[in-house]
């Protein structure tokens, strides 16, 4: 299985390092994003989200990124669906950026791409009677995302930057029933993960 989860990684780092670039351009630069995961389900809260990465500049306006996402959200009960606990997202992703307008300090962009989200759900305390357990899992899988951002350049080596995007995930969860008596029976369920995110953040680029 781990195997398996290293596969998306090393396809979107191997894409994001093909890509050539513009020798008169600042081809590199890093980025530190935090804001605010709005998922649509209502039973899957609100909260923060970090974020980290790359950017390989091709020329002025077009760039290819590659973020790796951090989101924890408390979960409610949802009947016939989902128990209580936390939900923690790592949406490891890569986009491409196309800049609408050049300008002397403002770059406004659309973004579009895709990537893998590794999910992980911890239940809260379940009391049940001795003999039975109960436990839930999140599939991870893969996700598109689209959006707008803008990019203001403080200095030839930092700039700020706001973004907002939805990101589009819908998962498949397993509930697995435990009985000493009787076995062990699963039950499938399905969970929308789709999340708009604004984020905001400081890049610094190479020269």
């Amino acid at each position: 299985m781990r195997k398996h989860r290293k596969v998306p990684i090393l396809i979107l780092i191997l894409l994001g390092l093909s890509i050539p670039v513009n020798a008169e351009t600042q081809n590199l630069s890093f980025y530190a994003k935090i804001g605010i995961a709005s998922p649509t389900e209502d039973h899957i809260h609100s909260s923060l989200s970090e974020a980290f990465g790359l950017a390989l500049h091709i020329d002025n306006k077009i760039s290819i990124s590659i973020d790796l996402n951090l989101l924890r959200s408390p979960v409610d009960e949802k009947p016939h669906n989902m128990f209580s606990g936390k939900m923690t997202l790592t949406p490891l992703l890569i986009s491409l950026k196309y800049s609408l307008a050049l300008d002397n300090r403002i770059y406004p962009y659309t973004i579009i791409g895709g990537g893998y989200v590794f999910t992980h759900f911890r239940m809260d305390d379940l009391i049940t009677i001795p003999e039975i357990t109960i436990s839930q899992n999140v599939m991870g899988g893969l996700c598109f995302y689209t959006g707008l951002g803008a990019l203001v350049k403080i200095s030839k080596s930092f700039g700020l930057i706001a973004e907002g995007v939805y990101l589009f995930r819908k998962s498949k969860g397993v509930t697995t029933i435990t009985d000493m008596n009787f076995g062990t029976s699963s039950e499938e369920f399905s969970v929308r993960l789709h999340t708009t995110l604004f984020q905001v953040g400081i890049v610094y680029f190479v020269d």
